[in-house]
């Protein structure tokens, strides 16, 4: 079932976000959970990966799309992940977030991830992931640890974040970017 994203600038939402996820024990539940996830995501054109707090479901299991076989329109699913292995190579990149939409700001992430996790059969599996797929399953795993990307900026910049929302509340049509805020015009015709 399609669910709703939680958004971080509904103080109620961002509370739930800010949860330290609990480990993926019914397999029903699960199973109806990581269905829920796919149907949400599949609705959702630049999402590139969806977590159980995102759709207000304190669970440590999410969906990403699957990048490491470069077949974005299918999805992995990660059940209790753990990063086993992390490299010293970091890389600088641009991030976002579904619930925290019209700001991207550049984070640093691993370039190479040893993990495990359960897969959507129930299954152990250990792998590598590198690149892209590395970066989102980061992201995503931040999220059942109750971290957003935010968090990772400076102080400074999560201050001018701050400020963005406070501002957009009246301005709908702008985006905050690296550092600067973006005003959108639509046309029409």
């Amino acid at each position: 079932m399609n669910k709703t994203i939680l958004q971080y600038t509904n103080m109620e939402d961002r509370e739930i976000l800010k949860r330290v996820s609990e480990s993926a024990e019914n397999e029903n539940s699960t199973n109806t959970l990581i269905s829920d996830l796919k149907d949400t995501l599949s609705n959702i054109k630049n999402g590139a990966g969806l977590a159980a707090p995102q759709i207000g479901v304190n669970t440590r299991v999410f969906i990403t799309r699957n990048y490491r076989d470069d077949k974005p329109e299918k999805f992995l699913t990660f059940i209790n992940p753990e990063i086993k292995l992390k490299s010293k190579e970091k890389i600088m990149i641009p991030d976002g977030c579904l619930s925290i939409p019209n700001v991207q700001s550049k984070t640093i992430r691993h370039s190479y991830v040893k993990v495990s996790y359960l897969d959507e059969s129930f299954n152990k599996v250990e792998e590598e992931l590198e690149g892209f797929q590395s970066v989102v399953f980061q992201h995503e795993l931040d999220h059942l640890n109750g971290i957003l990307f935010l968090d990772l900026l400076k102080n400074e910049e999560q201050q001018q974040v701050e400020n963005f929302f406070v501002r957009q509340k009246n301005e709908p049509n702008i985006f905050y970017v690296e550092g600067k805020i973006i005003e959108m015009t639509l046309k029409n015709g």
